[in-house]
Parts: structure tokens; C-alpha cells; sequence
């Protein structure tokens, strides 16, 4: 009797250890698909947003020149544009960067997209690799002022001349008298100070035709250079 008490025991108890290991199994593997599905969200939703740009698909970048961290005393955004070609790039995506005295330090540049911050990667090192390209913060951007085009520095003006003297250097042009600014810039260390005013215009034409008319003009018997700000 007690040999079939335990034939029992032991056939009754086998169906309900294997449900309980069915169930188990079943848990385990619910619970390692969830985890590997949640991770696999993760690693996606992390991966995206290291790359990702601002809301409207804009990439921020500026570019200064490997000598000395200067683009050139003459650039153009024409010239800029050219370098990053295949980027999708106008004038109004390109503000350039002068220091206190006028030189152009570097430019800031507006990207439609993220490829096309890459391809300009690419273009500059394929002209040479004069120039870097590093992403910066829309704000940098937004806060950045630009002269597009409607100013103009005078290069060279005497010291001893005065706002009449100017304004006769300039006459039959269209400039606003009040922004004037005088400031003195020294071009080598073993060169003489020379003094530069820069002066607004309306428009673009206005400074174009006074850089066209005035450029190479005298000013109290000195020959005066007319440059272009952007």
C-alpha cells in the first residue's frame, strides 16, 4: 500500500513540476524579448539624437583659416561659396566675422542639412584643406550681425582729416554721415600705422558705386583703398 502511495505521489506531482517549468520558461522568455525590444528602442532613439539638428533641419558651422585663424584679407562669400560647393548654399547663408580692427577671423555658415555640413567637410579638404569647418550652437548664429554688403572701409585716410574732409572724399554718394568710425590698424610689425574708417550705406548699390567711384581716390593728397565689408 505504501509502494502505491508513493507510485501516486510521485505521478501526480511530475505534470504540475513540468507546468510550473513551462510557465517559468514562458516568463523568462516574455520578459528577454521586452528587455531586448526596449533596448533595441534605446539604442536607436540615442543613436538618432546624437546627430540630430535643430527643428528645421538646419546645421550651424564656422570656418577659419588654418594660418593663423584668418580667411584672407580679400575674401568674398562668392569665394566661400565656391569652396563648399555642392552644399546648397546662398549669400544670406554666409555672415562673415571681422575683429575689432577688420580682419576677417572666420564666417559662420547656415547648412540646409546635416549631409550638407558633411559634404562641406569634404569639399574643403578636397581644395586643400586651408580652412576648418567645426559645428557650433544656433545662437552663435543668431546673435551674429552681418554688414551684407552695405559698408565700406577707407583705407589709409590721414590722420589729420577731418569728418568734412571725409564727406568731401565721398561726395556724390549715398552714405549716412552718423556711422562714421575711425579706428587705427597696424598691417606688419615693421610697418607704419595706418587709420581706417568704416562708413554704412543704404543699399548694396550705394556701396557698390562707392567703392567703384572713390576706390584709389585722394583724400587730402593720399590715396585712399576702398574695401567692401560682407
Amino acid at each position: 500500500m505504501s509502494k502505491l502511495a508513493s507510485l501516486r505521489n510521485a505521478l501526480s506531482s511530475r505534470p504540475s513540476h513540468q507546468l510550473r517549468s513551462a510557465q517559468v520558461g514562458s516568463l523568462w522568455a516574455s520578459s528577454h524579448r521586452f528587455l531586448s525590444t526596449e533596448a533595441g528602442t534605446d539604442g536607436a532613439s540615442s543613436g538618432a539624437s546624437l546627430f540630430q539638428s535643430s527643428p528645421d533641419g538646419l546645421v550651424y558651422g564656422r570656418i577659419t583659416g588654418r594660418v593663423q585663424n584668418m580667411l584672407g584679407k580679400n575674401m568674398l562669400k562668392t569665394d566661400l561659396i565656391h569652396h563648399l560647393e555642392g552644399s546648397d548654399l546662398s549669400f544670406h547663408d554666409v555672415k562673415f566675422d571681422y575683429n575689432r580692427v577688420y580682419f576677417l577671423t572666420g564666417a559662420l555658415v547656415q547648412f540646409p542639412s546635416q549631409s550638407s555640413f558633411e559634404n562641406g567637410h569634404k569639399q574643403l579638404r578636397l581644395k586643400g584643406g586651408l580652412f576648418n569647418l567645426q559645428k557650433i550652437d544656433r545662437s552663435e548664429w543668431d546673435i551674429k550681425s552681418s554688414y551684407d554688403g552695405k559698408a565700406v572701409l577707407m583705407e589709409g585716410i590721414p590722420f589729420n582729416a577731418t569728418q568734412d574732409d571725409l564727406e568731401r572724399f565721398l561726395s556724390g554718394c549715398n552714405y549716412d554721415s552718423t556711422s562714421f568710425q575711425s579706428v587705427t590698424r597696424t598691417e606688419r610689425s615693421d610697418s607704419d600705422p595706418i587709420r581706417i574708417v568704416m562708413v554704412r550705406f543704404p543699399t548694396q548699390l550705394d556701396a557698390s558705386h562707392a567703392y567703384t567711384s572713390k576706390n584709389r581716390s585722394f583724400c587730402l593728397n593720399a590715396p585712399i583703398n576702398m574695401r567692401i565689408l560682407q
